[in-house]
């Protein structure tokens, strides 16, 4: 298993300001892309779409997200764009959003 730990600063904000979780959450998705793509199993064909990954909901502990994959398959029309939805936990940690991955590529052969 691959297990990766993101820590991401609360830069003063409150733990229980959820809207500024979310917000910190958001601006830093661009560190979630391995584990976003890890369901394709390392095709670097698939990637996210930068800028598509959103929050719909948070709680303590947890948020829900959905985010747009991209398939690059050559050809114009043949070429996909899907949503992937899924949850992650979360843990405050040091005045920081504490959030561990498992980054492990699915296998599809």
């Amino acid at each position: 298993m691959l297990i990766k730990t993101y820590e991401f600063p609360l830069d003063g904000n409150n733990s229980s300001n959820l809207t500024a979780l979310k917000n910190i959450i958001e601006a830093n998705s661009d560190n979630f892309e391995d584990f976003l793509l890890t369901d394709f199993g390392g095709d670097s064909r698939y990637s996210v779409i930068e800028g598509s990954f959103e929050v719909t909901n948070i709680s303590d502990g947890f948020f829900e997200y959905s985010t747009e994959v991209n398939f690059y398959a050559g050809c114009a029309d043949m070429n996909d764009t899907s949503t992937i939805t899924g949850t992650m936990e979360y843990e405050i940690q040091n005045n920081s959003i504490v959030i561990e991955l498992d980054e492990t590529v699915w296998d599809v052969r």
